[in-house]
């Protein structure tokens, strides 16, 4: 790096000897940040007001942003460049570039969505434990490490999908629905979706997806356990500790309503039964059985019914330490 020591007998600084120095400090600055992807570097605070002053790295730059009052979310910015040349007497000059976030539409090339952005301390190397934002309301949801998988650890209960267009509400589960918990049960147990709401190509957010029965093995050995069907009280606790998986039993809804609520967990993966015979009408899931600390990890159940909903987050860039 270029410093300055001054030498007897040496000329004169000149003004674009400070330039140089500075350009070198915002370059090796801008290098450094540019590993994270974009995020808020500082300011930008969210409020019912509108958006702060800050500074956005965007592609790389460090980009000034103004503010924004009385506007409506989401809000998105991309990267714009502003150029300034400046000529002394001598007819020599220097240019200079200036790069903002500019306000734009959610389609455009770069847009970046500003109102739920992560920040410096989101970007940093991942604690083992956050949260994460579901973009289409916004919701966050607690996130943990299990091995080397991230699994969110509290129930889903959005009732729209990732792009915020509404899940059907429960009728008969014939299609893909979700039956809204009514305050009825405790708030922990989230909704109940069928499995047709998993095979939506909406639900799932980029860097998310609906767990595999390989993903419940793998959770349970992460636990401690034998990756086996068993009864165990002590991997069950954990399931049900809620500063580690946090699970809940919250039952399963059909046409009957709801069942085994405060006894039964069912929780939903992304396939249909490995049986051949009953895979037309079943899915395969995760099962706890509280009465007798049962742990069941080739459960089967039908499509149609509203059952227990989490995700495995694929991208780490996703997630926002505590």
């Amino acid at each position: 790096m270029k410093e300055i020591a001054q030498q007897q007998g040496g000329r004169l600084y000149y003004g674009n000897d400070f330039l140089a120095m500075q350009q070198l400090t915002l370059q090796l600055t801008e290098q450094f940040y540019a590993q994270f992807g974009n995020f808020v570097l500082y300011g930008c605070e969210v409020s019912e007001n509108g958006i702060s002053p800050g500074v956005v790295m965007l592609n790389g730059k460090a980009c000034t942003f103004a503010d924004a009052k009385g506007v409506t979310m989401p809000y998105y910015v991309k990267q714009v460049k502003e150029t300034e040349d400046v000529f002394y007497k001598v007819g020599t000059g220097i240019g200079f570039e200036n790069y903002i976030a500019e306000p734009c539409a959610a389609g455009d090339v770069g847009a970046f969505r500003l109102d739920i952005a992560k920040r410096f301390k989101d970007v940093i190397q991942p604690t083992g434990r956050g949260y994460v934002i579901y973009p289409g309301d916004s919701k966050k949801y607690p996130v943990k490490k299990f091995g080397s998988t991230w699994w969110t650890t509290n129930n889903h209960s959005s009732i729209v999908y990732a792009d915020g267009a509404p899940i059907d509400n429960w009728t008969d589960g014939n299609t893909a629905q979700v039956k809204v918990n009514d305050g009825n049960y405790p708030a922990e147990y989230g909704n109940w979706y069928n499995w047709y709401v998993t095979q939506q190509a909406n639900l799932c957010p980029l860097g998310w997806r609906v767990p595999s029965p390989k993903d419940f093995f793998a959770l349970d050995i992460a636990l401690g356990g034998t990756g086996i069907s068993r009864r165990d009280d002590v991997i069950f606790a954990k399931y049900m500790d809620a500063s580690i998986w946090a699970g809940q039993c919250s039952g399963r809804v059909e046409n009957l309503g709801a069942l085994y609520q405060g006894v039964y967990a069912y929780y939903l993966s992304q396939s249909e039964s490995e049986n051949s015979e009953n895979s037309a009408t079943m899915c395969s899931l995760l099962i706890l059985g509280n009465r007798y600390k049962e742990i069941d990890l080739n459960g089967i159940n039908d499509k149609k019914h509203g059952l227990s909903l989490r995700f495995i987050i694929t991208d780490e860039s996703l997630i926002y330490n505590e």
